[in-house]
């Protein structure tokens, strides 16, 4: 359109369709310049964008988000305390079980196989979309028991 170098694309989206991140990385694909969320998608309703989930995202494809998110923990315990909602075990990158591997194939694939050659550089252990280090956790409780 004219003059687009005068016009900030902006985008606000929200979760109604569970959509909210999908949606948000698709307006930056297209040229988004600014793009709005919240941590672990509090908001209205259903929620807006989780700046969280996005923020990850571009991490993992090697895009940096400009946002600090190296101790995602104290994050994650802060946001809880402050708006007394839980969030959930599965959620990516901060639920409790984002790390866990439950199934003996899977532990495999990323314990034995994966993390045995681990290059700082290049991040491409199976079924763990990031190094766990990058947010503040550890690879503690990776391997479980049980299968959910």
């Amino acid at each position: 359109f004219p003059h687009r170098d005068k016009a900030v694309i902006s985008l606000h989206t929200h979760n109604d369709r569970g959509t909210g991140v999908a949606a948000t990385e698709l307006a930056l694909m297209a040229g988004a310049e600014r793009v709005e969320g919240t941590l672990f998608g509090n908001g209205e309703r259903t929620g807006n964008c989780d700046i969280v989930t996005l923020a990850m995202n571009l991490f993992s494809q090697g895009v940096d988000p400009e946002l600090d998110l190296g101790d995602l923990p104290r994050i994650r315990r802060t946001v809880e305390a402050l708006t007394r909602l839980p969030i959930h075990e599965r959620h990516p990158y901060a639920g409790d079980l984002v790390f866990a591997a439950f199934s003996g194939s899977h532990q495999d694939a990323a314990i034995r196989k994966g993390m045995a050659r681990v290059d700082r550089d290049r991040w491409e252990v199976p079924y763990l979309p990031i190094d766990p280090g990058d947010v503040g956790s550890s690879y503690r409780e990776m391997l479980r028991v049980s299968s959910r």
